[in-house]
């Protein structure tokens, strides 16, 4: 891993991390902060709704990345990161059920700053797995 890599995946981890504190989504008048959504996303599955699941790639591969050093990646690693990227980009493009109290369910209205920096972060960690699997 030379220095741009071990730049790229510390810049994508970084932004990771502020994306969780930041308002995510937005919902009606408000926004969801990043630790609200990472505590309860996994319950998505219930609904069909898979993104939260880039939140555990994301760690994965950001790991397999670091450990892998210098050696490039199985091409099973890249096509999870692929999978990972799908998941976020998505959010971009299609509103999540995100939002609702007292058992309603309502769609989010527009991702907030952190949703688009959990987004620009598995872009970022993306882009450095591939830069090391050539």
């Amino acid at each position: 891993m030379d220095r741009t890599q071990q730049r790229l995946l510390g810049l994508g981890v970084a932004t990771y991390l502020l994306s969780i504190f930041l308002p995510a989504v937005s919902c009606g008048g408000g926004t969801v902060p990043g630790y609200d959504i990472l505590a309860t996303g996994w319950l998505g599955i219930i609904l069909l709704e898979f993104r939260w699941y880039a939140n555990p790639m994301f760690v994965v591969i950001a790991a397999r990345v670091w450990k892998a050093k210098n050696s490039p990646l199985p091409g099973a690693w890249l096509f999870l990161a692929v999978v990972m990227t799908t998941l976020g980009v998505l959010s971009i493009f299609v509103p999540a059920q995100a939002c609702g109290d007292a058992g309603t369910i309502a769609y989010n209205s527009g991702l907030a700053i952190g949703g688009y920096l959990w987004v620009a972060s598995i872009l970022i960690v993306t882009l450095t797995a591939f830069r090391q699997g050539q």
